[in-house]
C-alpha cells in the first residue's frame, strides 16, 4: 500500500499497527478484528509498497507472517528479518538492493522475488532448499556462475532471470535448461520436452561430468553423516576416540624426545611398535567394553520409561473415567431436578413468602430433590478421595521405581568404572614395561657407540648422551603419557557419573510436575463441579445435610 505519511523512510511501531489494521479483513470479520488488541505476532501477511521504505529494522515483532510484500521502496540491504523463520514469501523487487545477504536462517522459503535491484551475484539463501519460484530479472548479473548453484535447489520450479547481462550472451537459456533440469517454468513461460532435450543433448558432456562429480559428494556426504553419527554414538558411550590409534598419538603429541628416543635404532623402533599395538588394543578393548555397557544402560532406561509412561496412561484413563462419571452424574441429576415440579416452583418463585410457604408444603418432591443433590455430593466426596488416593499412590509407586533405577544404574556404572581403572592400569603398565626396555636398549646402544668413532646426532646426544639425561627424559616422557592417560580416565569416570545423576534429576523433575499437575487438574475440575452444585442449591432454595457440606468443604479448603 502506499505511505503518505510526512516521515515514509522508517517504520516504527505505531505506522505498523496502521498498516496491519488496514490490511485487516472486510466486513464483520474487520469489525471484530479491529475491537481486539492487533497482536503482531499473529499477523500472516502483510505489503508496504511504494511507501519510501528505506529499513527492514522495526519487521521483528511479525514473528509468524508468512508473506510479506515490499515492493517499490528505497531498502538498500536486507537485513533485521532473521527472526522471520516462518516466511513463505518474500517480494523485495524494485528496490536498491546489491547484496543477497541475511537470509540463511529464512529456510521455510519457497518464493523470493527481487526483481529490479542491483544484485550482481546470487548467493546466501543455500538453506532455502524449499525454494519454488524465484524472480530475479532486471538486476546486475553478469556471469553464468549461478546456474551450478541454482542446480542443487531441487524443488526449483520457476525462474526469471531476463533482463540481467547474462542473459543477453548467445547460449545461455540452453544452458541454463540443462543444468537446472527441475524448472518447469523460465521467465514465467512452460518450458517445454523437446527444449530439455536439445538443452541436454547440447551439454551432454558437462552434465555427466557434473553428475558424477555430485555422486561423489553425495558420497562423501553419506560417510560424514555416518562418522557424525558414530562419533555421537561414541560420545553418549564415553568411548569417543578409542577404537583407533587417537588417544596413543595425543600421548607423543607434546613428547619430542620420546618420538626420538623410540627411533634410536631397529630395536626401540620394534619395541615402539609393540608399545603401540598393545596400548591400541586395550584401548579397544575399553572401547568394546563401553558400548556393551552403554547398550545395557540404554535399554534399563527405555524399559524403565515406557514401564512408568504406561503406568501413567493407565492412571490418567482412570481419573478421566471418574471426571466423565461425575460429569455425566451431573447432567442425569439436573434433568431430574428440572423435572421436579416444585423446583421449578422453587427456581421461578418470587420474593412473596406467602407463595414460598404454600409450595414448601410439597414434602415429598422437596424430599426427592433434596436426596438427588445429596447424593451428588456424597458421590463428589468420594471422587475426590478416590483420585486423590491414586495419585498419591501411584506418586509414591513412580518414587519407589526412580529409586530402584538409581540402584541399577549405580550397580552399571560400578562395573564400568571398577573395569575401565582396571584396562587403564594396564596401559600405565604398557608403558612402564615399554619405557624399561628401551632404557636397556639405548643405555648399551650409548655405551656402545660413544665407545666407538660413529657420529652422533646432536639432537640425539642432548636427550641420551649420558645415564642421567636419558632417564630424565624418559621419566618426562613417562609423566606426559599419564597426565593424558589419567586425564581420559578421570573423564570418563566423570561423564558417566554426571550423566547418572542427570538421568534421575530428569526423572524426578517430570515427576514432581506430573503430580503438581495432575493434582491441581482434579482439584480445579472437582471445586469447578462443587460450584455447579453450589449454584443448584442456592438457586433451588435447599438445605443440603450440614455434614456433607462440611465434608466437601474441608476438602477443597484443603
Amino acid at each position: 500500500m502506499e505511505d503518505t505519511d510526512d516521515n515514509p523512510g522508517f517504520i516504527n511501531f505505531d505506522k505498523l499497527i496502521k498498516l496491519v489494521a488496514e490490511q485487516s479483513p472486510q466486513g464483520e470479520a474487520g469489525r471484530i478484528f479491529s475491537q481486539d488488541d492487533i497482536k503482531l505476532e499473529e499477523v500472516q501477511e502483510l505489503r508496504i509498497e511504494l511507501s519510501n521504505i528505506l529499513s527492514l529494522e522495526l519487521l521483528w515483532p511479525l514473528k509468524n507472517i508468512r508473506k510479506l510484500i515490499l515492493n517499490h521502496n528505497l531498502i538498500e540491504k536486507i537485513e533485521k528479518i532473521d527472526q522471520l523463520v516462518h516466511l513463505n514469501e518474500l517480494d523485495l523487487s524494485f528496490n536498491k538492493i546489491s547484496i543477497m545477504e541475511n537470509m540463511d536462517k529464512l529456510v521455510n522459503l519457497e518464493i523470493i522475488i527481487l526483481t529490479g535491484n542491483k544484485i550482481s551475484n546470487i548467493q546466501g539463501i543455500d538453506e532455502s532448499k524449499k525454494l519454488k519460484i524465484f524472480s530475479i530479472a532486471d538486476n546486475q548479473i553478469d556471469t553464468w556462475d549461478h546456474v551450478v548453484y541454482l542446480r542443487k535447489f531441487k524443488n526449483l520450479k520457476s525462474l526469471n532471470m531476463d533482463g540481467n547481462p547474462c542473459s543477453l550472451i548467445e547460449g545461455y537459456k540452453n544452458y541454463l535448461m540443462a543444468f537446472i533440469p527441475q524448472l518447469k517454468y523460465l521467465s514465467y513461460k512452460l518450458i517445454s520436452d523437446d527444449e530439455k532435450k536439445t538443452s541436454r543433448d547440447i551439454h551432454r558432456l558437462a552434465i555427466l561430468k557434473i553428475e558424477e562429480e555430485e555422486e561423489k559428494l553425495h558420497e562423501l556426504l553419506i560417510k560424514k553423516n555416518i562418522s557424525d553419527e558414530k562419533y555421537k554414538y561414541e560420545k553418549e558411550a564415553f568411548v569417543d576416540n578409542l577404537d583407533d590409534d587417537l588417544l596413543f598419538i595425543k600421548i607423543f603429541e607434546n613428547d619430542r624426545e620420546g618420538i626420538l628416543l623410540s627411533k634410536i635404532n631397529e630395536e626401540t623402533q620394534a619395541e615402539f611398535q609393540e608399545y603401540k599395538n598393545e596400548f591400541i588394543e586395550i584401548c579397544r578393548q575399553i572401547y568394546s567394553f563401553g558400548l556393551e555397557e552403554y547398550k545395557k544402560r540404554e535399554k534399563e532406561v527405555d524399559e524403565f520409561s515406557k514401564s512408568i509412561e504406561n503406568a501413567r496412561q493407565i492412571v490418567y484413563d482412570e481419573a478421566r473415567k471418574s471426571m466423565d462419571e461425575i460429569t455425566d452424574y451431573l447432567n442425569n441429576s439436573m434433568i431430574k431436578l428440572k423435572s421436579n415440579p416444585l423446583i421449578k416452583i422453587l427456581s421461578n418463585q418470587t420474593e412473596n413468602s406467602d407463595e414460598a410457604e404454600e409450595t414448601s408444603s410439597d414434602d415429598i418432591n422437596l424430599e426427592n430433590a433434596r436426596n438427588i443433590i445429596e447424593n451428588f455430593s456424597k458421590i463428589l466426596s468420594s471422587t475426590w478421595t478416590k483420585l486423590m488416593y491414586n495419585e498419591v499412590y501411584f506418586h509414591e509407586q513412580v518414587e519407589e521405581l526412580i529409586d530402584l533405577l538409581k540402584m541399577n544404574l549405580t550397580d552399571m556404572i560400578n562395573i564400568f568404572i571398577e573395569t575401565i581403572r582396571n584396562l587403564f592400569s594396564n596401559i600405565r603398565n604398557t608403558d612402564i614395561i615399554y619405557r624399561d626396555k628401551i632404557n636397556k636398549i639405548i643405555g648399551l646402544w650409548v655405551v656402545t657407540t660413544y665407545t666407538s668413532d660413529l657420529e652422533i646426532p646432536k639432537d640425539i646426544d642432548e636427550i641420551c648422551g649420558d645415564t642421567e639425561k636419558l632417564n630424565n627424559n624418559l621419566g618426562t616422557s613417562h609423566d606426559i603419557h599419564m597426565q593424558i592417560i589419567d586425564e581420559k580416565e578421570d573423564t570418563m569416570i566423570r561423564k558417566i557419573n554426571n550423566w547418572s545423576e542427570e538421568i534421575i534429576d530428569n526423572f524426578i523433575k517430570k515427576e514432581y510436575e506430573r503430580n503438581r499437575l495432575k493434582i491441581l487438574e482434579i482439584s480445579h475440575f472437582l471445586k469447578y463441579k462443587k460450584s455447579e452444585l453450589a449454584e443448584i442449591v442456592q438457586r433451588c432454595h435447599l438445605h443440603i445435610d450440614q455434614t456433607i457440606k462440611a465434608d466437601l468443604d474441608a476438602i477443597f479448603d484443603d
